[in-house]
């Protein structure tokens, strides 16, 4: 092919791109890089150029969306490992079947990097979108394994995080067993597993006793080092709105969705305040979320695809809304599954379709442990 005009860049560290992809370049590039920007910036690009390991049905149909009628996609995947997101190759495939005609598959001797090692380079054009029911269902049953799997560790800083974000933002399961490895590392004596235990659980004397053993170490490392995520916890500690704010200037999560979520409830609750007054603080919010979701949280997700859906703080777009709802559901949110079964059903940036209303639905009802839910589903894989 000719070389393109314009190109997008998705997700390659240090936007160093692999040999295999240095004549698709666009002559006008844009450049995502380590943590894939979402949703992406509006455009239209001639070639998407995408890391396999940012690969996600969320972010292909992002892809299909900023893509040309003409254009192409290329991505590059590890033949036997599997993506961040637990996607093998098989996998990758069936996702972007969903809105491109796959055209070419090659397979290098070595990319260049030797960390991937052996990989296949994939070229799909662009084609309409087909209906999700019979291209999702493959990709539905693995999160369903995934999400139920043993085989897949928790680190101890995921474990932080879910507790962090707390019991609405994951599934029962993975709650459980981020308490319980938390609970572990508390015991062992870590000061920030101690500290987070001290400040969310009910037990009064365990409480007590862990933030005697670990206020100290929190408090210097919020303040010799500026630790975004000390200064969260003591924000919870002593209800403190500057700590809040100084965690968010950090670019914590859990900072950023606080603020943003305390502006907005704020000023869409006053009588009195101006539309200017108003449009000015959920721009802010929505710019808060934003950053958020950028990191990947689920709740970035859920609060971004709010202000999509009705308008806050940017133009009302019900496609990025679904987008952002997809997204957080990918990563195992319940709310994000109830709102993308709500878009199904409803049709908000999406065609309406009962089947995926309701199995999406049933996942919302599983992930917070619906044993009932969570048979159906399992009935429906057979």
């Amino acid at each position: 092919m000719t070389k393109p005009r314009t190109s997008l860049e998705v997700g390659f560290p240090d936007g160093v791109l692999p040999e295999t992809f240095a004549d698709l370049r666009g002559q006008q590039t844009r450049a995502i890089g380590n943590l894939p920007e979402f949703p992406y910036e509006n455009g239209q690009f001639d070639v998407v150029l995408m890391d396999g390991a940012a690969v996600s049905p969320a972010s292909v149909k992002e892809a299909h969306r900023v893509l040309k009628p003409e254009g192409r996609l290329f991505f590059i995947v590890p033949e036997k490992t599997k993506s961040q997101d637990g996607f093998t190759l098989p996998d990758i495939y069936s996702i972007v079947r969903g809105g491109f005609n796959i055209t070419g598959l090659t397979r290098p001797a070595w990319w260049f990097f030797g960390r991937r090692g052996r990989t296949f380079t994939i070229c799909a054009t662009k084609k309409n979108w087909k209906n999700l029911s019979n291209t999702y269902r493959p990709y539905l049953a693995l999160c369903l394994l995934l999400a139920s799997s043993s085989l897949f560790a928790m680190s101890s800083a995921d474990a932080v995080a879910v507790i962090l974000n707390s019991q609405n933002a994951t599934s029962k399961r993975n709650y459980d067993n981020a308490k319980e490895l938390v609970m572990r590392d508390a015991a062992e004596g870590k000061p920030l597993q101690q500290f987070v235990v001290a400040i969310t659980t009910n037990d009064k004397s365990l409480s007590e006793k862990y933030l005697a053993a670990s206020r100290g170490k929190i408090r210097s490392l919020a303040e010799t080092k500026n630790n975004p995520l000390a200064w969260y916890l003591l924000s919870m500690e002593g209800n403190d709105f500057r700590m809040l704010q100084k965690a968010a200037d950090g670019d914590n999560v859990q900072a950023l969705n606080a603020i943003g979520s305390i502006a907005t409830q704020e000023a869409l609750a006053r009588t009195s305040i101006s539309s200017n007054d108003l449009e000015r603080i959920l721009k802010k919010s929505y710019d808060f979320f934003r950053r958020a979701a950028v990191q990947r949280d689920a709740n970035g997700f859920i609060n971004l695809g709010t202000c999509y859906l009705r308008g806050f703080g940017c133009k009302q777009d019900m496609a990025m809304a679904f987008n952002c709802f997809c997204a957080a559901a990918e990563l195992g949110h319940p709310e994000g599954m109830d709102n993308v079964s709500a878009c199904y059903q409803f049709g908000h940036g999406v065609k309406k379709d009962n089947e995926l209303c309701l199995w999406w639905a049933m996942r919302g009802r599983a992930a917070r442990g619906d044993e009932a839910a969570e048979k159906w589903l399992k009935e429906r894989r057979r």
